[in-house]
């Protein structure tokens, strides 16, 4: 029998623009097994987990005249 995981978790931002800014969080999370009780039968599953999160914040100035 045969047991794997993945966990992986990421932040990220951008505050170089002049007039917006976002930000945004990633998690990423994943289970295997896998189990082969003879040469003839072999069993597999698996789970997937993703979130993704992500805020914009933007000013955009409008002038009239």
């Amino acid at each position: 029998m045969h047991v794997s995981g993945f966990l992986k978790y990421r932040e990220r931002e951008n505050t170089d623009l002049d007039h917006s800014e976002w930000s945004g969080r990633d998690l990423t999370a994943n289970l295997y097994l896998n189990w082969m009780p003879s040469e003839t039968w072999s069993w597999f599953a698996g789970y997937n987990y993703l979130t993704d999160e992500s805020d914009t914040h933007l000013c955009i100035p409008v002038m009239d005249g």
